[in-house]
């Protein structure tokens, strides 16, 4: 459900593990196992592994608290927080609760040892079912990852994307903000302006629908200025023949791609993994679906009104 990323001193790599267990059976993935160092460039695979989690779980233990890699990674940890939505989740290790000042602002999970130094196998339990909640909660608040700026008019097109989406990556009710397609419309009772203004801040990709007469509508030109304001990584996507010269200012001097052809579509694919912490789909037949997915919403998106 969430990715995950352990930070913890060499000396804490058993309850690490025994907490990448915990999380693991509570369907939760870890991109670097505990029992798997990285190998190869492992500098450039750890920071990649932090850029792309949705939880950064630091263990505060007392040779924790001495390591410079942990500590460089709350750091990390706290600037995806602000700028991706990273969740970051310490977790203290002593004998005695005692909450770090550096990390006084953040709610703190605890693992009281005893005398001897030890934690119970019933108080790992515990801590993985905490961490779990805290997760839960956090991804049914969070504001969807990808958000697509549409035309009701072009809905077939977008279902088709939707589709090609889910077929790529794993993908939760909320990872997703587009107003025509169940499950990722808005809710009812939800102020339309205020909820899109503020899921587009905190969005990681915007996808802009373009099609020959998309700068008649008033919020997809509002959607992809306010995208370009916030710096909000924008891909515009030409749909029903639209050209260049249908995409509005500014966002006429990016890139665009046309997904009436199938290798611009698995191309769209592609850029939403590299900007996104969405995780790709692994299990036996994806590809298949994949391909299906990729020639339908070519065929779709070539077509005209």
């Amino acid at each position: 459900m969430a990715r995950i990323f352990l930070s913890h001193a060499l000396s804490d790599s058993n309850l690490a593990r025994c907490i990448e267990k915990a999380l693991k059976d509570l369907n939760h993935s870890c991109d670097l196992p505990v029992d798997k160092p990285p190998a190869g460039r492992w500098r450039e695979r750890i920071l990649r592994a932090i850029g792309t989690a949705d939880v950064i779980i630091p263990f505060l233990s007392e040779k924790g608290l001495q390591s410079n890699y942990v500590a460089s990674e709350i750091g990390s940890g706290r600037i995806l927080d602000q700028t991706r939505n990273t969740l970051l989740l310490p977790v203290v290790v002593a004998t005695q609760f005692h909450v770090p000042s550096f990390v006084s602002d953040y709610h703190c999970f605890r693992l009281l040892l005893d005398a001897e130094g030890e934690y119970s196998e019933s108080d790992v339990t515990v801590l993985g079912k905490q961490i779990d909640n805290a997760i839960t909660e956090d991804l049914d608040a969070r504001s969807p990852r990808v958000f697509i700026s549409h035309r009701h008019k072009d809905q077939d097109v977008v279902k088709a994307l939707v589709s090609l989406i889910e077929d790529s990556f794993v993908i939760s009710a909320s990872d997703i903000r587009c107003t025509s397609v169940y499950p990722y419309r808005l809710a009812p009772g939800d102020r339309t302006s205020e909820k899109l203004r503020a899921e587009i801040r905190a969005a990681e990709v915007v996808l802009g629908i373009i099609s020959p007469e998309a700068q008649d509508s008033k919020y997809v030109l509002a959607e992809l200025g306010a995208a370009w304001g916030c710096e909000i990584p924008t891909f515009p996507i030409l749909i029903r023949g639209a050209t260049y010269a249908d995409v509005p200012s500014p966002l006429d001097e990016l890139s665009c791609l046309d997904i009436s052809v199938a290798a611009s579509c698995t191309q769209c694919v592609e850029a939403i993994g590299r900007v996104s912490s969405l995780e790709s789909r692994a299990e036996q037949g994806a590809l298949t679906r994949f391909q299906e997915s990729t020639n339908e919403l070519a065929r779709v998106a070539g077509l005209e009104i």
